[in-house]
């Protein structure tokens, strides 16, 4: 038998942040309710008027975690966005959602 242990999905964003951001800029939002759901922020969210948001749901049948390659994607399509329309800037709302076994339902 082979055990796989997948990065949660924070592992993967702090890992990506730290990779890509210089380990600053991670900014994360606790969803409300006790869902434990979380959204990550690719992009300075500071001053979001007139921020066009990208909102991503991963897939993973609400049992894979989030993938490093999506945020790498989701970068370079934020950044392919605001260099063919001048002017606009982009920030992607990555939502974290909890995991079937460890919960019911997201």
């Amino acid at each position: 038998m082979i055990a796989v242990r997948w990065k949660s999905s924070l592992e993967a964003y702090r890992g990506w942040v730290n990779t890509n951001l210089n380990g600053e800029g991670a900014e994360i939002d606790d969803i409300p309710e006790g869902t434990g759901s979380q959204i990550f922020w690719i992009g300075k969210k500071k001053d979001m008027k007139g921020v066009k948001v990208l909102y991503h749901f991963h897939g993973g049948g609400f049992y894979l975690p989030l993938e490093d390659a999506s945020m790498v994607f989701l970068d370079d399509w934020a950044k392919s966005i605001e260099q063919a329309a001048p002017g606009v800037k982009v920030a992607v709302a990555i939502l974290d959602y909890s995991k079937s076994l460890s919960a019911i339902s997201p």
